[in-house]
């Protein structure tokens, strides 16, 4: 950018903003070449930092040449608009600033338990049939209710790929394992009472 040069040769007073941004779009357009500026999980932000990454983005939307993506859920976003900003609609104040929105289709139930048992057969395998039909019984059951979204299913295979190579080593249950992590990830306070339980059983 020409005027970031400026700032160190020797002058008494700094660039304006309205100076940098005019040499940044100057510098921009000369590069011909498009930028793709993506920033995920926006609305997993707190809401006071959801408020500074979109007026961020406003400021800064009408530079030529770059393209910002905002992936975030519509629902969560605009809740997080309103607390922070104090608005009635936070759908309104978000269409203000995005130009285009593209729906992303929810994967089916069904899709996601597929890829779950896919990905689940690379980390680990079972011994018979009998072993694969008690799994796959889980996944349906349990993974029915609990493998609701993408985010979901890599939360718990990571979780699975981490805990299964000790418990391999004990002869641990496959199925057991998948059915405690999927309850631990969808209902912490039932994992929490089995935990309790178990202890309980143990000791008695």
């Amino acid at each position: 950018i020409k005027a970031a040069g400026d700032l160190t040769n020797g002058e008494s007073a700094p660039p304006q903003l309205s100076e940098l941004k005019e040499n940044l779009v100057d510098s921009l357009r000369e590069l011909d070449h498009r930028f793709v500026i993506t920033i995920d999980d926006v609305d997993r932000l707190e809401p006071t930092e959801v408020i500074e990454i979109l007026r961020l983005v406003r400021s800064v939307v009408d530079l030529p040449n770059v393209i910002y993506i905002l992936c975030y859920d519509s629902e969560i976003l605009a809740q997080s608009i309103e607390r922070a900003a104090g608005v009635r609609s936070g759908k309104a104040y978000l269409e203000k600033i995005v130009q285009l929105t593209a729906m992303v289709p929810q994967p089916e139930p069904l899709q996601l338990r597929q890829w779950f048992s896919e990905e689940l057969h690379q980390i680990a395998s079972v011994k018979n049939e009998d072993e694969l039909s008690r799994l796959q019984l889980v996944i349906d059951h349990e993974g029915g209710r609990q493998l609701q979204t993408p985010r979901a299913v890599i939360r718990a295979l990571d979780a699975i790929r981490f805990f299964w190579p000790p418990l391999r080593e004990i002869q641990a249950d496959l199925a057991d394992l998948v059915w405690l992590q999927l309850i631990k990830d969808g209902n912490p306070a039932l994992y929490r009472w089995i935990e309790a339980y178990c202890a309980t059983f143990s000791a008695v």
